[in-house]
């Protein structure tokens, strides 16, 4: 592999992989800090939570289509056009937030009292749902630039702004939650208010960012702003995405009532073995984006090779590196579990799971890479049959008949997630071994 391709996918990957780092850091701090609120805060800010990142798989319609758009584009050396697709996405960013945003923020307690939870829990729930409305238009615009980025192969400045907006927001969080230097005391109102400061902050940087015209993506003179055809570009590319995000995110939602049947040990192992398993992700992650883009961009200049090439070697990169992932699942995962909890029940649950998804990572990692390779060059809809068939055959069936029916438990239900991934890392090679995705046009 020539080594300027292979310092390219590195360079692209490694923003990505800081980026989320910082961000569990982040998220685990705010939760640290609402937990001192007590329990029912707690609960609160987690089901809103839970309702604003149903807002991501919306989002991820316009963050699909944006990145391969903007890679093909840069591929081709069309710069104009990779603003155009820009400024065109933040349009539809704010047209298609913004009923969400004043509904959520209209009628908070009705949205909440969907989940049938404690007055105390409703009524903070509201409280931060209400203020948190607001940031549903931020987070589309801000998802739209970090795509657009990441499409023209530039992960530093959406890593730069993330952690700069991230270390306000936990600064804000600790001066509004609890009163500190004066600040109001504001409980969970802060952690909203917070987040709307430092998603406003995000903006601002993008918009100077863009607008300083020292970066890849420059402010430039357009003839037309609005674009119905590129709207519509957009859709073709993006809604698969989304509808490829629902239906998994629904999958999990089964797959956890499958797992809880069998008590609260189980569930808790369950929770516990995917926030740590959630660390190793991040590689195949940075590897998906690195990816997307280079593909994307390849196929622009006409160089169906280096595309391949890609493919090829962010896949054994990433597998690789996900590979060692599963040896410290394999070796040490009673100690990873007690980092979480002391319980040794849950303990010895947690470690079975982990036992059972090492043998999933290197599978993970190549499914990611070619997923994201595949969605680069603008095929959005192969990765959605693939995950329907193998996640509702192998994780929901598959999980189900050995779990319930042959009797094997917790363990047989996670195989079907092991098996998932397997099926899905054969089905997306044979996919990318066809080579349709190269044939796309946009």
């Amino acid at each position: 592999m020539p080594p300027r391709v292979y310092r390219e996918i590195f360079k692209i990957a490694w923003p990505v992989v800081v980026a989320n780092l910082i961000r569990v850091s982040f998220f685990t701090i705010d939760t640290i800090m609402i937990g001192h609120l007590g329990a029912a805060t707690l609960a609160a800010v987690g089901l809103g939570g839970q309702i604003l990142d149903m807002f991501s798989i919306i989002s991820s319609a316009l963050s699909v289509g944006v990145l391969a758009i903007c890679a093909r584009r840069k591929g081709e050396g069309r710069v104009n056009e990779v603003y155009k697709t820009l400024v065109n996405a933040f349009i539809l960013a704010i047209l298609i937030s913004l009923p969400a945003s004043l509904a959520m923020a209209l009628f908070p307690k009705e949205i909440l009292s969907i989940f049938k939870v404690e007055e105390s829990v409703l009524a903070e729930g509201a409280v931060y749902l209400s203020i948190s409305a607001l940031t549903i238009p931020l987070f589309f615009i801000v998802s739209t630039f970090d795509s657009a980025f990441r499409g023209v192969g530039d992960t530093l400045t959406p890593m730069i702004v993330s952690s700069i907006s991230g270390g306000v927001k936990v600064a804000l969080n600790y001066l509004l939650i609890f009163g500190k230097h004066g600040f109001p005391a504001l409980g969970v109102a802060g952690l909203a208010v917070s987040s709307i400061f430092a998603s406003i902050l995000s903006l601002l940087m993008y918009f100077a960012i863009v607008y300083s015209r020292k970066f890849e993506i420059k402010r430039t003179a357009l003839s037309g702003i609005l674009d119905l055809a590129l709207w519509k570009k957009i859709a073709l590319i993006g809604v698969p995405s989304m509808v490829e995000n629902f239906f998994s995110q629904f999958a999990r939602l089964l797959y956890t009532y499958m797992v809880a049947f069998f008590g609260t040990t189980v569930l808790a192992a369950n929770e516990i073995g995917i926030r740590i398993e959630s660390y190793s992700f991040m590689p195949g992650f940075a590897f998906s984006v690195a990816s997307a883009s280079l593909v994307g961009q390849s196929l622009g200049e006409g160089n169906i090779d280096k595309a391949k090439k890609v493919f090829k070697e962010a896949s054994i990169i990433a597998g690789s590196i996900m590979f060692f992932a599963a040896l410290i699942f394999l070796v040490f995962p009673e100690y990873l579990s007690r980092i979480f909890i002391s319980d040794p029940e849950v303990v010895e649950y947690s470690a079975l799971y982990l036992r059972i998804m090492a043998f999933q990572q290197p599978f993970l990692g190549i499914y990611m890479v070619c997923a994201g390779g595949i969605r680069g060059s603008g095929d959005t809809k192969t990765p959605l049959y693939i995950s329907l068939i193998s996640t509702y055959s192998c994780r929901i069936g598959l999980g189900y008949l050995l779990g319930f029916i042959l009797g094997l438990n917790a363990a047989g239900v996670w195989l079907g997630g092991l098996f998932d991934f397997i099926v899905r890392s054969i089905l997306i090679y044979l996919a990318y071994k066809k080579g349709d995705w190269c044939k796309i046009k946009i």
